[in-house]
């Protein structure tokens, strides 16, 4: 009996030591380097290195990708390093929009390649981190759909959602205002 709990109790261990592996550091485990430095030869100026480092991404499932993309201790360097070596792949893109630790430039730069479909859909999620939203109501849209859900959006910081309304009623002439009251007005 005692040996019975033993194994479950080592089975458990081996679980939570899982659940808590990170893919990153496990990939620079088994290349012999820590993270900063598979970082360091993703993004540095020997081509052998990135190509061999861009060489173990792109046979990595997806799922493995989008959880390396999901870690918010990971260098933003690395993450705007996968959001140029995964650009044509929308899932781990957004994926690397959501994670806070992501720089606005690399935020910029993945926003210019997603749909604006995928766009539309980010900014009405609730769960969508206010830098997100904000980096989505600085660019211009050709969609109106995108404004009104971040207006709708209570995660929407208050000073973007003032921004949006300023610059909507700029584009208003005061004669298309008339007859308009507060109860015709959509609030969040």
């Amino acid at each position: 009996m005692e040996r019975e709990t033993q194994g479950v109790r080592q089975s458990q261990d081996f679980k939570n030591k899982m659940k808590v592996s990170n893919p990153l550091n496990d990939i620079a485990a088994n290349l012999g380097v820590t993270p900063k430095v598979l970082t360091q030869l993703a993004t540095g100026d020997d081509q052998e290195f990135r190509e061999l480092v861009r060489g173990i991404f792109s046979i990595l499932p997806e799922d493995e990708v989008a959880l390396v993309a999901t870690d918010t201790s990971i260098n933003p360097e690395f993450l705007d390093y996968l959001s140029r070596l995964f650009e044509d792949n929308p899932r781990i893109l957004i994926t690397i929009l959501y994670n806070p630790a992501t720089s606005q430039a690399t935020r910029k730069h993945v926003l210019d390649e997603l749909a604006e479909d995928d766009i539309v859909s980010m900014s009405c999620d609730p769960k969508a981190p206010p830098d997100l939203l904000r980096a989505i109501g600085q660019k211009e849209y050709e969609s109106s759909d995108i404004q009104v859900n971040l207006l709708a959006n209570p995660t929407t910081p208050e000073d973007l959602k003032e921004q949006i309304i300023a610059e909507s009623s700029a584009d208003v002439e005061p004669s298309e205002l008339e007859g308009i009251n507060e109860a015709d007005l959509l609030t969040p």
